[in-house]
Parts: structure tokens; C-alpha cells; sequence
């Protein structure tokens, strides 16, 4: 056969990690050049463009890999041992394309309808601020939101606005609502210590007309069955939305713990002491930390991986999650980000003060760990109260989670 007949071979995970690995280093020499301008790069996101990263769970229709949920995720973990900003687009902005494909497919052809590279920014918070005036055809828009992470780099957004409506407001059944960024403002608000290259900057429209097929109640898009995810073929387009979107950040944070241990050791095999002139690896106390936060990151890892079993194992079998396994996986999901933090700061303690200067690198990891393990998906007592509650035999505070079928697997 002529190669230039011969098809491609299918895009693997093995493939996309070996992509990753490839562009990893040039993440790492352009860490400085990242958080000077608050956004990734243009040199960055041409190499996760050229190498299919964002398009892990994008519909084949439009140009995407239509990969499993694990893929997508196990991705940000890899990229992240090298840069937090860079996995947290990868895996947290590029989950996006998911969320766009419940949109009405009207909506998902005008979005990818001129590229397959098209970025997707989402924000919610900030929307009960909101005001949305509906007429025959669509709704007017006005709001702020924050935390538009990758807005530089998106050429649409997805933003959460809660309308005028009572029976809305008391199932907190938010409207969601596409727009391209032509019709968005850019509010230069994020100016922090972590996450520093992700550009979560607030967004700001005023009065914005959009269409109703550029729509979709929250309500629907968190059951998985909207008119848009009708239209594909895999799996994970039939999936509940809150319980697979909250494992979202579990990549990024497993893999920039793993980052900060192999920074943290391969700096620690040569150092001196300041004071003594002494190698700072044969020192016990450092042989026995590090020991213990490289068992902390393989204890969170094995615990990912049984998160990405279920998710993936109910994806195929496109059935909902138990309230069992969903509130495993929330207490275990934030507690996989103590361990990692637990595990990072740790080693950052033990390089004293040299390991606060900006050019130290393992600092880096650390500080992005930080801003993870902020997340709303991250908050312990947010997320481990209603794994105690359904122990201890009462409702959740969580109507979803109280809704979903008990399960017959072991809860303990």
C-alpha cells in the first residue's frame, strides 16, 4: 500500500504521554518566560495544538481524539511534572470541549465550524451577579465572572449567569450560555503566586445578545442527556457532568507533587550545606523526609487510579455513579491533594531558605500545588462531609448526591 493511503494509527494514551514527554523539557526552560507573562507562551500552546493535547475529549466530529476520561486526565498528570500552568490549560481548559459538546449542535458547528484548534474558556464564579433579560430568540446578557483560566489563548467562553426565575433559583439551576470572546472583556485581575501562567482573569460582559441554541440549563448538562451529546457516538458525551469534572485537577496535582520529588532529589544530590560545607544527601533526616513524601504521592496515586477505574468503568457502561462510589470519590479526591501538599511542602521546608528564591524550581511546583489544592474541588470539609454523612446514615447537603442510586459496593 502507498504510505500516502495507508491510515493513520489510532491515537493511544501511550502516544499522548510519549507527546507530552516530548515538549516536557521545553515547558521547563520556559517556566520564567511563563510567569513573566502570565499566560502560557504562544511557543507552549502551539506545541499542545500541534500535539493534539486539548483535543483528548473533543468529538471526533470536529476534529477532536474522543478519548477516554482517564486519558484526558492521566495527560495533565504527565505535563504537569514539568509545568503546572501548562497542565492545568491541558487538562482544566481543555475538559472545556467536553462541556461544549452539550451544547446544542448548532452551536458546537459555529464554535469548531472554522478551526479544530478553537480553546474554550469557562467561568462561573461571580454569576449569581448576573442578569439575563430573555426574549423570543435568546437572552440578553450582563455580568462579571472570575477565574477565566486561558482566556488569552480562547477564542469562545462558556459562562454560568442564574436568571430572573424562582422555580431556577430554588433548584440552582443555572443557565449556561456560549459566547465568542469578540463579545467579552478581559478584566486583568490575576496577579497571585501560583498558577501564575494561567491567566484566570476575570471577564466582563454588558449586554450581550445571545442566541438561544448557544444555550443549555445546568440541570441537563449535569444529567448527560442534552440535545448536543446526542449527537456522538463516545461514552464519556453520556455521562453525568459533576462527578467526572470534579476529578478534574486530580492530573495536575498528582503530577506536580511527582515533579516537585524528582526536582527536589535531583537538586539534593549535590548539595552542599551553607554552613558545614557537608553533602546534604547523606544527612538521614533528609534520606527519611524524602522517603516518606515520595510514599505519600504513590499512596495519592493509587488512590487516583481507582478514581479514574470508576469513572471510566461507569463511562462504558454508561450508567450513573452510585452515591457510594461518588462519595468515595469526592473524600478521596481532596484527600489525594493533602497528600500531595503534604508530600511537596515537606521538601521545600527541608531546602531552608534557598528553596523560597524564584529560580528555584522545586519553589515552582510547590507554589502551583498551592493554588490546586484551591480548587472548590479540593476543600476537605466541602468535600469529605458528605462521605461521613451517608457513613453515619444521614442526608448529604448535596441534593445530587442524595438523588443518586445507594449502590451495593463496600463503602469502607
Amino acid at each position: 500500500m502507498n504510505d500516502a493511503r495507508r491510515p493513520s494509527p489510532p491515537v493511544t494514551l501511550a502516544t499522548l504521554i510519549a507527546r507530552a514527554r516530548e515538549i516536557g523539557p521545553a515547558l521547563k526552560a520556559r517556566a520564567a518566560e511563563t510567569d513573566r507573562l502570565r499566560r502560557l507562551p504562544d511557543a507552549i500552546m502551539a506545541d499542545l495544538h500541534r500535539t493534539d493535547l486539548l483535543k483528548i475529549l473533543q468529538p471526533a466530529q470536529f476534529g477532536g481524539l474522543d478519548l477516554a476520561w482517564s486519558d484526558h486526565i492521566r495527560v495533565g498528570g504527565e505535563l504537569a511534572r514539568f509545568c503546572g500552568a501548562t497542565a492545568w490549560i491541558q487538562c482544566v481548559v481543555g475538559v472545556h470541549a467536553w462541556m461544549a459538546a452539550r451544547l446544542p449542535l448548532a452551536a458546537q458547528e459555529e464554535i469548531w465550524g472554522s478551526s479544530p484548534d478553537i480553546l474554550i474558556a469557562t467561568a462561573v464564579a461571580g454569576g449569581l451577579e448576573s442578569r439575563i433579560e430573555e426574549s423570543a430568540d435568546g437572552y440578553v446578557l450582563t455580568g462579571r465572572w472570575k477565574f477565566a483560566s486561558g482566556i488569552d489563548h480562547a477564542e469562545w467562553v462558556i459562562v454560568g449567569a442564574m436568571p430572573d426565575d424562582p422555580i431556577a433559583k430554588k433548584e440552582h439551576n443555572w443557565l449556561e450560555l456560549a459566547l465568542p470572546k469578540k463579545d467579552v472583556s478581559i478584566v486583568d485581575t490575576w496577579r497571585t503566586t501560583s498558577l501564575i501562567g494561567t491567566g484566570s482573569n476575570d471577564i466582563e460582559v454588558r449586554r450581550v445578545f445571545v442566541p438561544r441554541h448557544r444555550t443549555v440549563w445546568r440541570k441537563e448538562m449535569r444529567a448527560g442527556a442534552t440535545p448536543g451529546s446526542a449527537e456522538h457516538a463516545n461514552d464519556i458525551h453520556h455521562v453525568q457532568f459533576t462527578p467526572y469534572f470534579g476529578s478534574v485537577p486530580l492530573g495536575p496535582i498528582l503530577g506536580a507533587a511527582r515533579g516537585a520529588i524528582e526536582s527536589y532529589a535531583g537538586q539534593t544530590r549535590s548539595r552542599v550545606g551553607h554552613m558545614r560545607g557537608d553533602s546534604i544527601a547523606r544527612q538521614v533526616p533528609v534520606q527519611t523526609r524524602l522517603a516518606e513524601s515520595a510514599a505519600e504521592v504513590r499512596a495519592a496515586s493509587a488512590v487516583f487510579d481507582r478514581i479514574l477505574a470508576t469513572l471510566d468503568q461507569a463511562a462504558r457502561a454508561r450508567r450513573v455513579v452510585t452515591k457510594t462510589e461518588w462519595v468515595k470519590m469526592r473524600a478521596d479526591g481532596a484527600f489525594i491533594g493533602k497528600l500531595c501538599m503534604s508530600a511537596a511542602d515537606r521538601l521545600i521546608k527541608q531546602m531552608g531558605a534557598g528553596g523560597l528564591t524564584d529560580a528555584n524550581p522545586t519553589r515552582r511546583y510547590v507554589a502551583d500545588l498551592m493554588g490546586m489544592t484551591a480548587h472548590i474541588s479540593q476543600q476537605w470539609d466541602l468535600n469529605g462531609a458528605p462521605f461521613g454523612a451517608w457513613a453515619l446514615g444521614v442526608p448529604t447537603d448535596n441534593q445530587e448526591i442524595n438523588a443518586a442510586p445507594d449502590g451495593g459496593d463496600d463503602l469502607f
